[in-house]
């Protein structure tokens, strides 16, 4: 017997499709009857399977590009730690 699921996230959404060796126990488990990847992106509401969800992709932070040159470890730390400054951690 094959024992196939799709798991959700917190959304509904199927973000993996898994063959296990058991049953699955959890209220984010759909079993479904093939490993096909077509199931992920697509939420599940009511039983049924709908259309794929396009994810949002976050604008990327603009990065400087690393200096070039010979430079000492210090000066390449201080650079870094430059960068991590303006970073935004959200």
């Amino acid at each position: 017997m094959s024992y196939i699921y799709a798991q959700l996230d917190e959304n509904n959404v199927c973000v993996a499709v898994s063959q296990l060796a058991g049953e699955a126990v959890g209220e984010n488990m759909v079993r479904v009857d093939s490993l096909d990847d077509d199931y992920l992106g697509r939420k599940y509401e009511d039983g049924e399977w709908g259309e794929k969800i396009e994810p949002e992709i976050p604008d990327s932070p603009d990065i400087p590009p690393l200096p070039t040159g010979k430079y000492t470890a210090q000066e390449k730390n201080d650079f870094l730690e430059g960068m991590m400054e303006d970073f935004d951690y959200e």
